[in-house]
């Protein structure tokens, strides 16, 4: 068997195992998280099936017109080199770097620079020959290796980081295929041909990579659900244990959830039982218009007293804070928001100034009471000075009432 054909077969395979990776890649994405990684692979992988499906067209097929051929040429260059920045992409947003965008971008111009280099190149010789092939096929190998090199430097990182065994599997089935893109660059150069033994270890590499790489995809997802679990829990429990009633709802009064705390401020024996009676809960409905008017206008609501109604009817005065989630219709409005039951502190707070008000009374009587005193003693002395001057009984009594009455009203004061 000639080494032109073989090379025709190791396409063939290699197109067939790359083509069902990414079914394979597509088939399980519902059932994963919006991954940046994941998509990069896919993507990848994708770019290197359509190269090689490409590729095979004029090595292949017989049929079409040169102007044709001359496309199928082109493009197969653009897919063979855009591989290279997808995959180095991929590696670079498991590492979460922020360099895959634009390694995407850069190698995306450089692929299209590369593939018409390429294409102009190959048109100088005939489509059919083994140069003309080399020609189409050596350029991306060199690159793929290049890559499939650096992406094993990028997860060797992320596995000395985290000791995952996707990482480590990765590492060493991106360094094999691109020992094995290597060996084959170099023995195709020399003229070698390739047996069935080279394609069989090529595949064997790619599938080690499908394998690590759907690894890598279930350990990133039970990393992603078990941290979503653990936020969810710490929600869970903020939510739960907040001594302030917490509540989520509708503009049209229909309770999503709501926290113990709440049902009991309000004196309900279960969340079920305040749910259907919440919109009995408003002590005024005229009150509960004016705040939902100024939540539509602020879109927020801080410390906002509002009169509520609790089981038993009696009346509770709660400090609300309202936050408007989304605003479609009067039905979709939703909203979230705290409650504290400030009854007791408003009595206390309207004690505390009615003694206030009683001290200042208190203070000023005081004061009053004093100056008069004074005023007592000032007249008190000049009607004892003026019973010694007189003779008169008659005004010695009338001086002697005065001062009786200036005693009471010292006594008094």
């Amino acid at each position: 068997m000639s080494s032109f054909v073989l090379l025709r077969l190791f396409l063939f395979v290699e197109a067939g195992f790359t083509a069902f990776l990414v079914a394979l890649l597509i088939a399980i994405r519902p059932y994963f998280r919006s991954q940046r990684f994941f998509c990069r692979w896919m993507w990848a992988w994708t770019a290197h099936a359509a190269f090689l499906a490409v590729g095979l067209w004029p090595n292949g097929v017989g049929w079409g017109t040169p102007l044709f051929k001359s496309f199928i040429l082109l493009a197969s260059g653009i897919l063979g080199m855009l591989f290279i920045p997808l995959l180095i992409a991929a590696a670079e947003a498991f590492r979460n770097s922020g360099y895959d965008a634009e390694v995407a971008r850069i190698g995306s111009l450089a692929a299209v620079v590369g593939a018409l280099a390429i294409y102009l190149e190959s048109m100088l010789v005939r489509s059919d020959t083994l140069l003309s092939f080399e020609i189409r096929t050596l350029p991306p190998a060199l690159a793929v290796c290049g890559a499939l090199w650096y992406c094993s430097y990028v997860f060797f990182r992320s596995w000395r980081r985290t000791s995952s065994r996707g990482c480590l599997l990765m590492m060493l089935s991106c360094g094999g295929y691109g020992a094995m893109q290597t060996l084959y660059v170099l023995l195709t150069t020399r003229g070698n041909s390739l047996d069935v033994r080279w394609i069989a270890m090529d595949t064997f590499c790619q599938g080690v990579i499908a394998i690590a790489t759907l690894l890598l995809i279930l350990e990133r997802s039970a990393v992603t659900a078990s941290t979503v679990r653990d936020s969810e829990q710490r929600y869970r429990l903020l939510f739960e244990r907040n001594l302030a009633g917490v509540f989520r709802s509708r503009g049209d009064g229909t309770v999503i959830e709501c926290n113990e705390a709440l049902c009991k401020m309000l004196r309900y024996s279960s969340r079920e039982e305040f749910q259907q009676n919440v919109l009995s809960i408003y002590f005024s409905e005229e009150e509960r218009n004016v705040a939902f008017a100024a939540l539509r206008a602020q879109g927020q609501l801080i410390n906002h007293e509002l009169r509520l109604r609790r089981k038993d009817g009696s009346e509770m005065l709660a400090l609300v804070n309202i936050a408007l989630l989304s605003e479609a219709s009067a039905a979709v409005l939703e909203l979230q928001g705290t409650v504290l039951d400030v009854s007791e502190v408003r009595r206390l707070q309207e004690h505390l100034l009615q003694a206030q008000k009683m001290e200042a009374v208190g203070s000023l009587a005081g004061g009053v009471a004093h100056d008069f005193n004074n005023l007592l003693m000032v007249i008190t002395a000049y009607c004892e000075l003026l019973a010694d001057g007189l003779s008169d009984p008659e005004q010695c009594d009338q001086v002697e009432n005065a001062l009786k009455a200036c005693g009471k009203a010292s006594d008094l004061t």
